[in-house]
């Protein structure tokens, strides 16, 4: 047979050939992120006075695996943000855990920790400060938090399209203590 009759088959139709893809992790740590660009999210976040980095940001959670027991899903992450009073404990919360979990796929994928707990933390303590975050917060801050970040992901996003992960992550489904994020909302709010 020639080469040619080697590649159709039986049918005369030639057989689709298709690219190589990278295997996800077999327990599910794989994440979903995907690229989008740095100048996008600044400039999105001015026209929406910071809604849409807000919202942004708290998604990335449910592109994410679960690996701690009170990792949250991204209707979560974005729901308790608009809950007045708790949303001061939360944006700490999401966006420090945001960061945790977004350097653990680095560390999977070979590429180093972005380090951005800490400018996460300050993007925060700027966002609760009212006229102080109009100031220097909306403005300055949250643009450079949002960017980095934006930027981290982007990494992220390509590197791993073209290579497999060098691990997986252990699960980790142990209890938090205290009580539930809907306990202390009807606390709060009552």
């Amino acid at each position: 047979m020639s080469d040619k009759a080697k590649s159709v088959d039986a049918a005369g139709v030639p057989p689709v050939q298709v690219p190589p893809t990278v295997p996800a992790p077999a327990n599910g740590h794989a994440h979903n992120l995907t690229s989008f660009p740095v100048v996008a999210v600044i400039l999105l976040h001015y026209m929406t006075c910071g809604i849409f980095s807000l919202v942004w940001l708290n998604l990335m959670h449910g592109k994410l695996p679960r690996v701690r027991s009170d990792d949250p899903s991204a209707g979560r992450a974005v729901g308790f943000c608009f809950i007045p009073f708790f949303n001061f404990y939360w944006i700490f919360f999401t966006y420090r855990r945001l960061c945790l979990r977004i350097d653990e796929q680095r560390e999977l994928y070979g590429l180093p920790p972005s380090n951005l707990r800490g400018m996460a933390t300050t993007n925060c303590i700027f966002q609760v400060i009212p006229y102080i975050n109009g100031l220097i917060g909306y403005t300055i801050i949250t643009p450079i938090f949002i960017g980095l970040m934006q930027s981290s992901v982007n990494q992220l996003a390509n590197k791993s399209a073209t290579t497999a992960p060098r691990a997986t992550l252990p699960t980790q489904q142990t209890a938090a203590p205290g009580m539930p994020g809907w306990a202390i909302v009807l606390i709060v709010c009552a």
